[in-house]
């Protein structure tokens, strides 16, 4: 099984519902911020998982370490920003490092922090759907 590790800015919105959607289909997932503060995923993240029939809620949002990278099988981002900070401060992990929708065939992921829960229902939609191609990618 591989070790997959999901990391956006925060860790509260879009890598923990990454990682939620991930182990639920899969398993073998964890997720970290660049700067995250140590809470739990926001309020509206709980709630598009919650419709998704995967809880989120005991999730509490951790600081990525250099550590995690070298660990992790599959290193993916949210965004090729986060995939330049990752590459830049451990170069030895550049060939598996991807964003996300790089790996499954598609572009960044936008943060919907502070969105409405239709943003946050929408950006869920978008990691599903790029997380069920790569759960058949890795099969």
């Amino acid at each position: 099984m591989n070790k997959v590790l999901f990391i956006c800015t925060g860790n509260t919105c879009r890598s923990p519902m990454a990682e939620g959607i991930f182990n639920f289909l899969s398993g073998g997932a964890v997720s970290r911020g660049i700067y995250a503060e140590g809470g739990g995923a926001s309020e509206n993240a709980v709630k598009a998982m919650e419709k998704m029939g995967i809880d989120i809620s005991k999730h509490v949002s951790t600081q990525l370490t250099m550590e995690d990278v070298k660990e992790a099988d599959l290193v993916l981002t949210m965004t090729k920003g986060h995939k330049a900070v990752v590459v830049s401060a451990v170069p030895d992990a550049k060939d598996k490092v991807f964003t996300l929708g790089e790996y499954a065939g598609g572009g960044d992921v936008s943060d919907p922090y502070g969105g409405s829960e239709e943003v946050y229902e929408k950006c869920a939609r978008e990691i599903y759907n790029y997380i069920e191609r790569i759960v058949e990618k890795l099969k």
